[in-house]
């Protein structure tokens, strides 16, 4: 019998359809993936959720958000040193993420290592464009050093910018300078 091919239109067509039936059925595949581990994370089924993790990156080993999520997934099970490897080579194929450095740094952090924890989190925000960063951590960010960058701040601050102060403080009880203002 003689062999009918479509015109060549139709044939395009009939491929870009493919091709998308395709890459939608790996994408719903990760997305079912993600979803399936998600559950099983917040049920703290944690060796399972990897395991699901795990099975969608053997389709797809490149996938930035699964490869993501196996590493938040590693640091919840204290397997520092595994997620810390996966957002480093993530933040590798990925440098323009910010949120590979941010565990970056919450990793480094947590095992001490502030220098290095400063510099992921510095990255990231220059990765967000952002052009003017102060940091101070503990001693550098006493009451005068933490005023006077302020003031440095509004010094140099035009009409338009926006300007985001970020201040996370753990810090100490201070005797009260007014009896009465202080309730604890």
């Amino acid at each position: 019998p003689k062999r009918r091919h479509l015109p060549p239109p139709m044939s395009r067509l009939l491929l870009k359809f493919l091709l998308a039936a395709a890459l939608s059925g790996t994408a719903s595949a990760r997305a079912a993936a993600l979803a399936d581990a998600q559950r099983l994370q917040a049920g703290a089924d944690l060796p399972a959720a990897l395991a699901r993790i795990d099975q969608g990156l053997a389709a797809r080993p490149r996938d930035a958000q699964l490869r993501f999520a196996r590493g938040v997934v590693l640091a919840e099970m204290k397997r520092d040193a595994e997620a810390l490897e996966v957002f480093v080579r993530l933040n590798e194929d990925y440098p323009e993420l910010p949120d590979p450095l941010n565990n970056i740094a919450v990793l480094h952090a947590a095992a001490g290592r502030i220098d290095a924890a400063r510099g992921a989190l510095e990255s990231a925000l220059r990765n967000m464009k952002v052009k003017d960063i102060v940091t101070m951590i503990d001693a550098e960010a006493d009451r005068a050093s933490v005023i006077r960058e302020i003031d440095r701040l509004v010094a140099r601050t035009r009409d338009k910018d926006l300007v985001v102060l970020a201040i996370a403080g753990h810090g100490a009880q201070e005797p009260e300078r007014v009896k009465g203002s202080e309730p604890d």
